[in-house]
């Protein structure tokens, strides 16, 4: 029987199938002909693609220009030690005598200390930022005196600072 229905298929059904075979053949040809013919900066994925790596682009610039403008101030920073000396508590403030020793070879002016004063439990009890505004020449050292860092509510245990800006004129 299924030797019949093999045989009862006649020529003209058979066109028919490749004549569809074709037009879908050649309807998929124009297709791939029109998207192959469009330009690829003008598909979807590529200009997603390109404005994720121009905007990347973009804050690599920011990053690169601001790191360039404060090199001087970041570098003549790390070139600056502090040492604290006589830390002493007056009317519920903390005032140390700051000595910096300039390893620079300019010197520098217009610091900026960042202070942290923790307590007995280890806690910090007060911590910010302290302007010293004192020339120190190139190569050498200065006291600061009576530096006031700020209120403290409780007995300081430790006290740590860094130099955050230094500006050589």
């Amino acid at each position: 029987m299924s030797a019949r229905r093999t045989q009862n298929f006649s020529q003209d059904d058979s066109t028919q199938y490749e004549g569809d075979e074709q037009s879908s053949h050649s309807s998929f040809m124009d297709r791939q002909a029109r998207e192959n013919a469009e330009p690829a900066l003008k598909k979807f994925p590529v200009i997603v693609l390109l404005s994720i790596f121009g905007v990347g682009a973009l804050v690599g610039l920011f990053f690169l220009v601001q790191f360039l403008m404060t090199y001087p101030q970041t570098s003549a920073a790390h070139n600056v030690q502090l040492t604290l000396l006589n830390p002493k508590i007056e009317a519920g403030s903390a005032y140390v005598d700051v000595q910096v020793i300039n390893d620079n070879n300019a010197s520098v002016k217009q610091m900026t200390m960042h202070y942290t004063i923790a307590g007995a439990s280890g806690a910090t009890i007060s911590d910010g930022n302290v302007s010293l505004d004192q020339l120190v020449a190139a190569g050498s050292q200065a006291v600061i005196p009576h530096v006031k860092l700020g209120a403290i509510s409780e007995a300081p245990k430790s006290l740590h600072a860094d130099v955050t800006q230094a500006f050589c004129p």
